[in-house]
């Protein structure tokens, strides 16, 4: 564990008032849409942030479809087939504004150029070759969480197995010492709140509190890395990204856009694997026949993450911004109108996927669109694809998995996968 000056790195936190929270800022445009008039609240439209539907949304989403590929109302644009979606997210004439949400400096809720030079600095960290140099680490995670979970018994994946993973692979690529890595669990979940607009209606204050006390404990602690990593610089993505020129001439951070940026790659490499990962196990457990395909032929093990995340998308929907007006699948859209990409239903779209419901380790047709598209398009996918191919490959060979209680799903209507995946691994 490293200490610095605790009171300069406060008196830092409060300068920069560090509202890098990376899901506020984006989805805030929900309650705060210029089109609409006071008290018309877009939480309410189309039933996308009703809790009832958080444990199986998709029927909500059939329904929707049901009335058409795309829905509108006054200031708000909602787009359910996969050739839509696909098109708005690529389209550069929708975005993340240039205030509110672009005041966020992560380069999520950026649009280029400032998105191009903030996502350069990492992406060398998430290459092809890089990240498959990763997997003998990997694999010695994954095995070494086995053998606690089958020594164990009844357990629940998700704690003891799913988040445990990209938790690990994160914090060592980003430099995070041993000893200070059991407080990111519970960081990365509590900020991921920040996702769901739909917390401050629903929600006690005591959970606002714990998701406020995240992004600030998480700052702090970031701004005092960044001090100590100028001064004792590593191999890390930290001691990369506070270097003088980040590896690129030029390109510095600054103290929020470091900030923002570390809070993105942790919730974006750790939380959405985390679903990736819980989302595959709960339907290895509700199929048995598909367990057992995975566990005969290992090779299927790619199918089945790909399938998974077609079916389960860890991020349901994207909220663009119309950065000018425009003419989008025939609609006419005012500039600063809200345009939705429900990614989750594109991805069931009948006219894309025969039998769209159902979970095929043989389905052909057009990519999924759950790492995204064009510009902002994941940049972690090749690890999150390499962590669940592993996790799930050595799971498979372990052993028999067996429920030992009902699965429980997060309370979060953007971000989707169990909460608790109650289970043991019979030998």
């Amino acid at each position: 564990m490293f200490v610095v000056g605790r009171t300069a790195v406060w008196a830092e936190t409060a300068r920069l008032h560090i509202d890098t929270r990376c899901g506020a800022g984006q989805y805030e445009l929900f309650r705060r849409n210029p089109q609409r008039g006071k008290g018309e609240d877009l939480m309410e439209l189309w039933g996308l942030f009703d809790p009832a539907i958080r444990a199986d949304p998709y029927r909500h989403y059939r329904k929707l479809r049901d009335q058409g590929p795309s829905l509108h109302d006054k200031g708000a644009h909602l787009f359910l087939s996969h050739a839509d979606c696909a098109r708005l997210l690529r389209d550069p004439e929708f975005g993340h504004g240039r205030g509110g949400a672009a005041t966020i400096r992560s380069f999520l809720f950026l649009n280029p150029p400032e998105h191009t030079r903030l996502r350069r600095l990492v992406s060398a960290a998430f290459t092809a070759r890089t990240v498959e140099g990763l997997r003998p680490r990997i694999e010695r995670i994954v095995g070494d969480l086995l053998d606690t979970v089958v020594d164990a018994g009844d357990s629940d994946l998700v704690a003891e197995f799913a988040r445990p993973i990209p938790v690990t692979v994160i914090c060592e690529l980003l430099g995070i010492p041993a000893e200070d890595r059991s407080r990111f669990p519970g960081w990365s979940h509590d900020l991921a709140l920040a996702f769901d607009p739909d917390l401050d209606t629903h929600q006690p204050p005591e959970v606002l509190a714990r998701r406020d006390l995240a992004h600030s404990l998480f700052a702090e602690y970031f701004l005092a890395l960044r001090a100590e990593r100028l001064r004792h610089p590593g191999r890390d993505l930290v001691s990369r990204l506070v270097a003088e020129d980040g590896g690129v001439a030029g390109d510095a951070l600054a103290p929020d856009e470091f900030v923002a940026t570390c809070e993105l790659l942790l919730l974006a490499g750790h939380e959405t694997t985390v679903n990736l990962i819980g989302n595959a196990i709960a339907e290895l457990i509700r199929q048995p026949d598909l367990y057992a395909a995975g566990r005969n032929s290992p090779e299927l093990v790619g199918a089945l993450v790909e399938e998974t995340l077609r079916m389960h998308p860890s991020v349901q929907f994207v909220p663009r911004l119309a950065l000018a007006p425009t003419t989008f699948a025939g609609h006419e859209i005012a500039g600063g109108d809200l345009a939705i990409a429900l990614v989750a239903a594109a991805n069931r779209d009948p006219d894309v996927y025969p039998d769209p419901d159902a979970f095929r380790l043989n389905r052909p047709g057009a990519h999924h669109l759950s790492f995204g598209a064009g510009p902002h398009f994941c940049l972690g996918a090749p690890l999150a694809r390499l962590e669940a191919t592993i996790a799930l490959t050595m799971l498979l060979a372990r052993g028999r998995l067996e429920a030992t209680g009902s699965i429980a799903y997060t309370d979060n209507n953007v971000l989707h996968g169990p909460a608790k995946l109650p289970a043991r691994i019979r030998p």
